[in-house]
């Protein structure tokens, strides 16, 4: 790092809310340029990427977010989200080397304009964009009156092969299709550099998912441990069928890498993990981190919400005022977290998430592999360390090197 790098850091990471995870396109009071900054911090600590959700309400609920004080004034409002496309240009233009990618579904907008989207992103960042596209939550969509038709998957497999066919020929493209046939269509814009284009990554699970991203996808996505209900078996036999399939059409799976969240806290002490393990974001944060209700009874667990509660169909951040909300979260344990983000110091942390990334095909994890919500919950993790460097960053190269360190073992 030279010095004009170390002086930005320096400088602005005290005060970047979100600093180390993901959340840089959530508007608050410090503006826009606060944004930019948390993306140029990643870049300058030497973070390989920068992921974005394309949101218009979160993960969690604007009720728990009321209880996180502090946090709230920096943050006034958890779902004031900010276009994601129009955030990556503009960090296209403010960054040099970190990568950017965004996560989409395959409805709201047509793979045409998806196409043209990436092209022209893939220009402004210089071949720096990818995308995962799944079928989307309906958080998304039922509040402003769009829909989700069936079938899903289906339409997911078109629109991939759709987006990709757009953008992998300057040439007029005729392709049949059940919900968006393509005729002498044409996206004449070119890739930044010459064959080389923006991933398109499928984001989902099952079986279904994965023959599909075998298929067609340009790799895997998905989020861990909780979308496997703390079941590292489950995701190696998902990841099976998704590399057979791609064998079974002429594809090397080792090309198509598998990517995901490793959601977790990392800690300095004990104090900090009961914090943590006690916190409305974490707690409320993991009503939404398996695909439904039912799998918490695999740990033991009882979900707050019923069997049936899930992310992509019965969410919505806006339910539930600050009293429901503190007797919902009285219901979930500290196992239950447990289970779903991986709380504990770094060295602690790399031991449990070690098996997955073996599942996964990484050889060695790099910096920010973990999204870890430190920053959110402790603001004093944004403190300088004695070597100018923010304490959450510390936290990250121990996990990245106790990580390394046993992945390097046979």
């Amino acid at each position: 790092m030279n010095d004009a790098d170390r002086e930005f850091v320096a400088k602005y990471a005290p005060d970047i809310a979100f600093a180390g995870t993901l959340g840089q396109e959530i508007h608050r009071v410090a503006g826009f340029e606060d944004a930019i900054r948390g993306i140029q911090l990643r870049e300058k600590l030497g973070y390989v990427a920068q992921g974005f959700t394309e949101q218009t309400q979160s993960w969690i609920f604007q009720s728990a977010w009321q209880m996180m004080e502090g946090m709230n004034r920096e943050v006034p409002e958890y779902e004031a989200f900010y276009d994601t496309f129009s955030l990556i240009a503009a960090a296209g233009m403010a960054t040099d080397r970190i990568r950017m990618a965004s996560t989409t579904d395959c409805y709201r907008r047509p793979p045409s304009l998806l196409a043209q989207t990436l092209l022209t992103l893939d220009h402004i960042t210089k071949g720096r964009i990818s995308v995962s596209v799944g079928t989307g939550e309906n958080k998304q969509f039922v509040p402003h009156g769009l829909s989700r038709e069936l079938p899903r998957n289906e339409r997911l497999e078109e629109y991939i092969r759709i987006v990709k066919g757009l953008m992998r020929t300057n040439e007029p493209v005729s392709m049949e299709g059940k919900f968006w046939p393509q005729q002498d269509a044409l996206i004449a814009l070119p890739p930044y550099r010459e064959d080389v284009y923006p991933a398109v990554i499928l984001v989902g699970g099952g079986p279904g998912a994965m023959r599909i991203a075998g298929r067609v996808a340009d790799g895997l996505g998905s989020y861990l441990p909780g979308g496997y209900a703390n079941k590292v078996e489950r995701f190696e036999e998902e990841l099976a069928i998704f590399r057979e399939e791609a064998e079974r059409h002429g594809r090397d799976p080792k090309t198509l890498p598998v990517g995901a969240p490793y959601c977790c806290v990392l800690c300095e002490n004990d104090e900090q993990i009961t914090q943590a393990l006690e916190s409305p974001y974490i707690r409320a944060f993991v009503l939404n981190l398996t695909p439904i209700g039912k799998y918490w009874k695999e740990w033991g667990g009882e979900h707050p919400l019923g069997d049936d509660w899930a992310l992509s169909k019965t969410h919505r951040s806006t339910l539930f005022d600050r009293q429901e909300m503190q007797a919902i979260l009285q219901k979930v344990t500290d196992h239950d977290v447990q289970q779903m983000i991986y709380v504990g110091t770094p060295e602690d942390v790399a031991a449990r998430f070690e098996p997955w990334v073996r599942a996964a095909w990484i050889p060695e994890a790099p910096l920010g592999l973990a999204m870890n919500f430190s920053t959110i919950l402790f603001p004093e993790m944004r403190e300088l360390a004695e070597d100018g460097l923010p304490r959450w960053h510390h936290l990250d190269l121990r996990f990245q090197r106790a990580l390394n360190e046993r992945l390097a073992r046979a």
